[in-house]
């Protein structure tokens, strides 16, 4: 995984429509087709799971997902990435023309010591946007890679859902251990602390999810 961000080269580049001059670290986030609808999951294996389950039911014939790239800090699409088309059936929108990128905005960044211009395929990868969806996957693209393979992706789902399987999962929070506590009293069930304390975090979910539901009219 990714390095501190402390280590990372600074790099200097203007504003091509005002010359603003900017200096900074650059890297390079990596964003799979589609993440966006699991990168709130509560548990990131499942949502890896859940999201090739996605995949090969929407795109049975599907071999590649393809990938996007931003540079990190600014939302800027990262130059020299395929631009409008599909891969396998999964529509692709980087952009409606191949200038619409970071270098479309931006000089090329240089570095400040020694005018070095940047190695677009050797910045870091950096995951800004679904971070947990990566870290349950345990692997990041090579810098500007344009797809990842089904088969490779179901490996890495396999991995990090074997790999939680042997975590305990966390207990009950306490505000959820409360809620659930007083729900039992307004129905008159018996409240025991400890086997409330006990129950793990998706335990308590399902009883109170079921305790709501029975007092619904």
């Amino acid at each position: 995984m990714p390095s501190p961000r402390s280590e990372l080269a600074v790099w200097s580049w203007e504003s091509r429509h005002n010359a603003f001059p900017a200096t900074g670290p650059l890297w390079l986030s990596p964003v799979l087709w589609s993440q966006e609808l699991f990168e709130e999951c509560e548990d990131p294996a499942e949502a890896v799971h859940d999201y090739l389950t996605m995949i090969k039911t929407d795109f049975p014939m599907a071999r590649e997902v393809p990938l996007s790239w931003q540079v990190a800090n600014f939302g800027e699409r990262a130059p020299f990435q395929q631009h409008d088309g599909d891969v396998d059936g999964m529509r692709i929108i980087n952009g409606s023309f191949a200038g619409d990128d970071f270098l479309h905005y931006f000089t090329w960044p240089e570095s400040p010591t020694t005018g070095e211009r940047v190695d677009w395929y050797r910045l870091p990868v950096r995951p800004e946007r679904g971070a947990q969806m990566w870290e349950a996957f345990d692997w990041l693209p090579l810098p500007l890679q344009r797809t990842v393979s089904v088969d490779v992706l179901g490996l890495l789902v396999r991995r990090a859902r074997s790999t939680t399987a042997s975590v305990p999962e966390p207990r009950a929070t306490e505000k959820q251990v409360t809620y659930l506590a007083s729900l039992l009293r307004k129905t008159g069930d018996q409240v025991d602390p400890e086997v409330l304390a006990a129950l793990s975090k998706s335990e308590a979910r399902q009883r109170i999810s079921a305790l709501v539901d029975q007092r619904q009219p």
